[in-house]
């Protein structure tokens, strides 16, 4: 059980390949993987696997540090979990536009 929410990535990974996952408040449970446990496989997939946020604000606050600068980062996954950065940069006058 976790005692708050974290990031989801290896469950959504996970779930995406074919695992059955089963959530309960904060609880998480995996089902269905590996021998001897009611088998159940994984199936290989080809995914785009976006950019990671926390690897592009070193560019976006430097870029902030500029007047009049501008900077276009494609492909950085967003979610709820990892966008509190932006909004921060945001409070301290950041200009930011989020394009989808």
């Amino acid at each position: 059980m976790e005692p708050a929410g974290t990031r989801d990535h290896t469950e959504l990974a996970l779930e995406e390949f074919g695992a059955a996952i089963e959530k309960h408040g904060r609880t998480i449970r995996v089902h269905g993987l590996g021998r001897g446990n009611g088998g159940g496989k994984l199936t290989a997939r080809s995914l785009d696997v976006p950019g990671d946020l926390s690897s592009a604000v070193f560019f976006i606050a430097a870029a902030s540090l500029f007047p009049d600068s501008n900077i276009l980062i494609h492909n950085v996954g967003l979610n709820p979990t990892r966008t509190a950065i932006l909004d921060f940069l945001a409070s301290m006058g950041a200009s930011l536009q989020i394009l989808d």
